[in-house]
């Protein structure tokens, strides 16, 4: 009795065992089961976020993106409009250029003309006093007549060089109703102008250079058509001006013959 009685304490304590181990085991089993939901909900949440910080990671970014485009966009306008105004500001410097070549052959120009006139008037006043003496004898009439001829050709060479270098031909000085009419004609790349130059007797001004040049332009409708096109609108009509400005009517007179005209 005493052995089935030992034996049936023993199954007893197994199976007490045995329901403390289910019971342990189940309650690892539920802890498992926590852990492993807290596990998924955690990297759940994790990924969220993870992918909440990207999106925003990823506007900012092409917002970035965008402002440097536009940033880009303008430094390229900027640099196009900067290289145009340099290409603006090289072609002013070689028309200032011209300008001013143009302008100093205009000025060498002015100041053949003006010691030609000065010329002209010596020797108008030669011409005079040679009339003069040649009247009080044969013997100073000879002297008059050799000079006269000798003024004449340095007068025919002068004037030759002088059309050479400017264009400016003087064919004729004669006296008509008190007043040195010049029959002139000037060359040019636009044509030929052919004008008369009045200029009045001293006895009319107070002085040398209040005496008055009058303009006659010599021009003809069939012939000189191309011309008449380009000429300014007050070389085309008589103007008068004062002598000191002889200069200045000069100038543009070279100009209007020289500038370059485009032509649609």
């Amino acid at each position: 009795m005493s052995g089935l009685e030992d034996h049936s304490t023993t199954s007893d304590d197994v199976r007490r065992q045995l329901s403390q181990l289910q019971k342990s085991h189940a309650k690892l089993e539920k802890r498992y089961q926590k852990l492993q939901e807290i596990g998924v909900k955690q990297a759940e949440h994790n990924f969220e976020q993870l992918k909440a910080q990207a999106e925003e990671n990823t506007r900012v970014a092409n917002e970035l993106i965008a402002q440097l485009k536009e940033e880009v966009a303008e430094q390229s306008k900027s640099i196009q409009r900067a290289e145009q105004l340099q290409s603006r500001l090289d072609q002013s410097e070689t028309e200032v250029e011209d300008l001013r070549a143009q302008l100093s052959a205009a000025n060498q120009s002015l100041a053949h003309a003006r010691s030609e006139t000065k010329n002209l008037y010596t020797r108008l006043a030669a011409a005079r006093q040679g009339g003069e003496t040649s009247s009080k004898g044969p013997t100073t009439g000879n002297r008059a007549a050799q000079s006269e001829q000798e003024s004449k050709r340095v007068a025919q060479v002068r004037e030759d060089l002088y059309a050479d270098l400017t264009g400016l031909i003087v064919r004729d000085v004669r006296r008509v109703d008190k007043e040195d009419v010049f029959d002139c004609i000037q060359t040019g790349r636009n044509g030929t102008l052919h004008f008369k130059l009045a200029l009045e007797d001293m006895e009319a001004a107070e002085s040398y250079e209040e005496l008055q040049f009058t303009y006659r332009p010599q021009l003809d409708d069939d012939r000189d058509s191309d011309l008449i096109e380009v000429l300014p609108d007050y070389l085309t009509e008589e103007i008068t001006f004062p002598r000191h400005q002889a200069s200045k009517f000069y100038a543009r007179v070279i100009k209007a013959l020289t500038e370059r005209v485009d032509k649609d």
